[in-house]
């Protein structure tokens, strides 16, 4: 219908011409889609195509079984968040920034974006895939889907790392060289070099590249370095000394090896560059040393000379001229190569020879003292150590010695000989004394050994009081033993009935009866349990046995076990727990008798329409577990016997049931788990148990 003039008119049916026209188009638009899905089911990239709307996948190509081992339909089925739990941990991050890059993109940019990862494969494990995404936007311009292509690329991927891990070794055994590499082209452009180069001279690789031969050669060696490269490319391999220039200007010496090669197919040369500062630096100081070395012949205040082993000095230093009393070295040879060195210098010239034998038959240095004398007739002693120098052949070359004038260390030498023979007289004195002296502490040692021995039969007298005690202590334990096992064979069955009696009896009369008999073999049987656990303790047998235990859910546990015994009562059980606590290593059914002790204590003294608060925390290094009455209060001087073993309060003793182990029993196993126990009371302020256990150290 149409409005014409405010009248409402009915449209003109279509025309045959127009229904020919949409029914050629609608048949077009099949085919097309029919051409598109051919491309799309037989793709061997998966393709997908992921709602925006509703967040799942409404569409996946057959290739999908080959390239993540899921059908379409188990795909569709996975959902997105189940899809994207099999990408790999390292690559969901890189995953989730691209899918944000490719939703905050310019509306209607429609760029695709590619991103590579691995995808856990139904049977293969972990595979590589390429994921191309675009967006797909409605007539709105809104985006309304995404749609991907995946290809699986482990195999492109595999050859990578192996194409990196050849190259990676290549590059390793290139850069670990010690010396620097180059290769430059014939044109003297640099093509590449290894990390020692770029270290040496400065550079990083982009900068070095860009340079070429003559940029590092100082110019001093230009004319040198072109007539090198001559020989180089006619196929000689050259090595010379040249200079390079960092890039700080520095100059080092180097030595280049270089020879011509084919690089990537192209002919290069191959410089192999060896920094020899330290070689040039060695030659320098061997020149200062032997300039040095003469300085210090010349200065020395030693005397020192080199002979012939016949005897004829060849040099000598001032030094051996003054202590023969001459005024120069040059004199000194004058006089003794005239007449001989045993003639002109030795007191005894027969000690000579066999002091040279010697040291021309061995290796090393020869040490001896001879009588010298000096041009003015006096005599003096010197201490002289000499060896043969030798010639590459093994021949002698020459002696070479130090001679040292001890003519006053001889004379200190007999100064102290005498006073040693006055000290062997002082000692043979006071031996004496001493002789004395030690006679005294025998007898203080006879003395000893019979305290010694008096307090030995102290001790066997005390190990057999000991023995006697522990017997007693087996006795007793054994009694508590028996005297549990006759306590609990007639309670087994008492506890049985009263619990059978309790389920079946409706006469309320009679039910509270059964009930008051199963809480009395209960109360009985807890008694039992805690006089055998004192035995245990008493012996030494008591034991715990440690795990990681959840204190939280414990204490909540039993919170809501003890729930109805105070209920009961009329009182108030009021739980203050953190929302967290650190778990504890323990003895889970210790640590949980621990606090039921300290709860059941709690109700029995606080009276009807009290309260009880449970409470706990971590402080410093322990976990602190309290437990507040609203009862009458302790005495500050009953506080001290509390933990005793069948202690009790003078004021409990006859309105209160119970043997007094509970609280002994609590600080034993406490102590066991190497925590400690404690009591805050007053008179007519209640009172608060708390315990601590340690955190960190495990327990014993």
């Amino acid at each position: 219908m149409a409005r014409t003039g405010g009248a409402l008119r009915e449209k003109p049916p279509p025309s045959a011409g127009g229904i020919t026209q949409r029914k050629r188009a609608e048949e077009a638009l099949r085919e097309s889609e029919e051409r598109f899905r051919n491309v799309l089911e037989n793709s061997l990239d998966m393709i997908y195509r992921l709602s925006l709307e509703t967040g799942t996948y409404d569409y996946s190509s057959p290739s999908s079984k080959q390239v993540i081992g899921y059908s379409p339909e188990e795909l569709l089925a996975l959902g997105v968040e189940q899809a994207r739990s099999l990408v790999h941990p390292d690559d969901i991050q890189r995953l989730d920034e691209n899918v944000i890059q490719l939703l905050t993109q310019a509306l209607g940019q429609g760029v695709p974006h590619r991103i590579e990862y691995r995808f856990k494969h139904k049977e293969l494990g972990y595979r590589w895939v390429s994921d191309t995404r675009s967006l797909v936007y409605d007539e709105r311009n809104v985006p309304v889907a995404v749609v991907g292509n995946l290809t699986d690329i482990t195999e492109r991927k595999r050859a990578e790392e192996t194409l990196r891990d050849s190259e990676e070794r290549y590059r390793q055994l290139f850069d670990s060289i010690s010396d620097a590499v180059i290769v430059y082209s014939s044109e003297g452009r640099f093509l590449d070099c290894n990390a020692t180069a770029l270290q040496r001279l400065g550079y990083t690789r982009e900068e070095f590249l860009r340079l070429g031969a003559a940029d590092i050669v100082h110019p001093d060696f230009h004319q040198t370095m072109k007539g090198n490269q001559k020989r180089i490319w006619a196929g000689e391999p050259t090595v010379v000394e040249s200079v390079h220039r960092c890039k700080d200007g520095r100059s080092i010496p180097v030595e280049v090896n270089a020879r011509r090669v084919e690089y990537n197919g192209k002919p290069a040369i191959l410089a192999v560059v060896r920094d020899i500062t330290e070689r040039k630096r060695a030659e320098e100081e061997l020149r200062e040393s032997e300039d040095h070395y003469r300085t210090i012949f010349e200065s020395a205040p030693v005397a020192i000379f080199h002979s012939t082993p016949e005897g004829k000095i060849t040099s000598a230093n001032p030094a051996i001229a003054r202590i023969f009393g001459y005024e120069s070295p040059d004199e000194l040879m004058a006089v003794v190569n005239k007449s001989g060195v045993a003639k002109a210098l030795y007191v005894h010239p027969e000690k000579r020879p066999p002091a040279v034998d010697i040291a021309l038959a061995q290796e090393g240095w020869v040490v001896f003292e001879n009588q010298y004398r000096r041009k003015d007739g006096n005599v003096i002693t010197g201490h002289v150590l000499f060896r043969a120098v030798r010639n590459p052949d093994g021949t002698t070359s020459h002696l070479e010695g130090f001679i040292e004038d001890i003519t006053e260390r001889k004379r200190a030498e007999e100064e102290l000989v005498k006073y040693h023979e006055h000290l062997e007289e002082l000692v043979e004195e006071r031996t004496g004394e001493l002789s004395k002296a030690n006679k005294q502490l025998q007898q203080e040692v006879a003395e000893r050994k019979q305290a010694e021995e008096k307090l030995e039969r102290l001790y066997q007298k005390e190990t057999e009081l000991r023995q006697e005690l522990e017997e007693e202590m087996k006795k007793r334990v054994e009694f508590t033993r028996a005297l549990a096992h006759e306590l609990k064979t007639p309670l087994t069955p008492m506890v049985m009935s009263s619990e059978l009696l309790t389920s079946e009896l409706k006469d309320e009369t009679l039910l509270r009866v059964a009930r008051n008999i199963s809480r009395g073999a209960a109360n009985l049987n807890s008694r039992i349990d805690e006089l055998l656990d004192l035995a245990r303790e008493e012996m030494g047998m008591l034991q715990i046995k440690p795990e990681r235990v959840d204190v939280l859910g414990l204490l909540g546990e039993v919170v809501e076990d003890v729930a109805p015994v105070p209920s009961s009562r009329g009182q108030s059980l009021i739980s203050k727990l953190p929302p967290t606590l650190p778990s504890v290593r323990a003895d889970r059914v210790r640590l949980r008798q621990i606090v039921l002790n300290l709860l059941n204590n709690a109700f029995k003294f606080t009276p009807d329409g009290g309260e009880i608060t449970l409470r706990a925390r971590q402080e410093d290094g322990d976990l602190v577990v309290e437990v507040q009455d609203t009862g009458r209060g302790i005495a500050e001087e009953e506080q001290q016997r509390l933990f005793e073993p069948y202690h009790r309060v003078d004021a409990d003793r006859e309105c209160m049931a119970g043997l007094g182990l509970g609280l002994a029993l609590c600080k034993t196993l406490v102590e066991l788990h190497g925590g400690r126990i404690w009591v805050e009371s007053a008179p007519g302020k209640g009172s608060t148990f708390g315990f601590s256990l340690p955190l960190e150290r495990s327990s014993k």
